[in-house]
C-alpha cells in the first residue's frame, strides 16, 4: 500500500497478524520524530504490474475470509 493504512489496523498493531506492528503507525512515528510529517502528504500513482516476471500483485487471502 503505497498511500496510506489499509484502514484495518488497531492502534498500533497489524489487522492480520496482531503481534505484528502496523508499519504506517510506525511510518507515521518515524516521519513526525524528524518533522517530515509533510512527506504524507504527496500521493503516489499505483504501480504498473504489467511488466512484472511475477505476474502482478501478490495475492493475500485471510484465513477468516476462506470458504
Amino acid at each position: 500500500m503505497l498511500n496510506g493504512p489499509c484502514g484495518g489496523s488497531r492502534e498500533d498493531r497489524c489487522e492480520v497478524r496482531a503481534a505484528r506492528p502496523c508499519a504506517w503507525q510506525l511510518i507515521y512515528q518515524r516521519l513526525k520524530n524528524i518533522g517530515e510529517l509533510d512527506r504524507l502528504k504527496s500521493v503516489k500513482a499505483p504501480k504498473n504490474w504489467s511488466a512484472a516476471i511475477h505476474g502482478g500483485s501478490r495475492v493475500v487471502i485471510r484465513e477468516d475470509h476462506r470458504i
